[in-house]
């Protein structure tokens, strides 16, 4: 066919089949390995392995990170059998379903493939208030997930939901219920990443870093940040959802990163 395939030309670097590293790829080989064990043959079969050596090494790491994260769960999780908390919850409006598999006497352990995003953090949270909806205090939630230090070492980090007697998670889960419902009829300013970026920055360095914090996140780094969604340059075109801290937009979304993540408002 005369074809000529580029190898390393970065300006055609879009023509090349994506093979071996890949963020999302290596994000679901994880996931994969940490739900159960998979040999190279499964993996493959699955779609989740590329072909050759590369598919291989690929493996290898995936299964080098599940295996810190299933021992971590397993320690977390202690000797107490498994049970699925199964509820329906009557909020103003609405009734929300609860459905929640592998829960140790109380104990439910979430562990990301990757690194920690504002979207796992917001979903943990709801499944948290959920599981605390029914089990009051006695509900409780630890993240699990690795990050690479400086000398390229995994490090396995760990975050605990705070406990919550069944009222509170309640009323939480109907404030965020409510938020959905005004999502609904307009463009909320609210991102996941850049209000988890500066409900985590806001009590270290106040308001001023924090929200330095959540426009480095919604700018993102090679168009990765929720700024370059198509949703959000089409809800709010004409203006950047993020472009000063005291104009309407910015004001409401610090209000809404406060609420989602702190259970308060500004």
């Amino acid at each position: 066919l005369e074809l000529a395939l580029p190898y390393r030309d970065a300006a055609r670097d879009a023509d090349r089949e994506p093979q071996g590293d890949d963020a999302l790829q290596r994000h679901a080989l994880v996931t994969a390995l940490v739900a159960e064990t998979l040999d190279d043959a499964q993996l493959r079969a699955r779609g989740l392995l590329p072909p050759g050596h590369e598919g291989t090494g690929a493996a290898a790491q995936a299964r080098m990170r599940a295996t810190l994260l299933r021992e971590a769960i397993a320690q977390w999780r202690g000797d107490a059998p498994g049970e699925r908390i199964e509820a329906s919850l009557a909020l103003p409006g609405v009734a929300f379903d609860i459905r929640l598999p592998e829960v140790h006497d109380g104990r439910r352990a979430v562990a990301l493939a990757g690194s920690m995003k504002g979207k796992h953090r917001l979903r943990a949270l709801v499944e948290h208030l959920a599981l605390a909806a029914v089990l009051g205090e006695r509900a409780r939630t630890r993240l699990l997930w690795l990050e690479e230090n400086r000398e390229g070492e995994l490090e396995l980090q760990q975050q605990d939901m705070p406990a919550m007697a069944r009222e509170a998670a309640t009323a939480r889960l109907a404030g965020l219920v409510a938020m959905f419902d005004d999502g609904m009829t307009r463009p909320l300013p609210f991102a996941p990443d850049a209000a988890y970026a500066y409900s985590s920055a806001l009590k270290e360095k106040g308001d001023a870093g924090a929200w330095k914090a959540a426009v480095a996140a919604f700018s993102g780094y090679q168009g990765y940040g929720d700024g370059h969604d198509p949703w959000f340059r089409l809800a709010f075109r004409g203006g950047d959802m993020l472009a000063a801290r005291d104009d309407a937009l910015g004001s409401e979304f610090v209000t809404l990163a406060q609420r989602v993540f702190d259970g308060g408002a500004a």
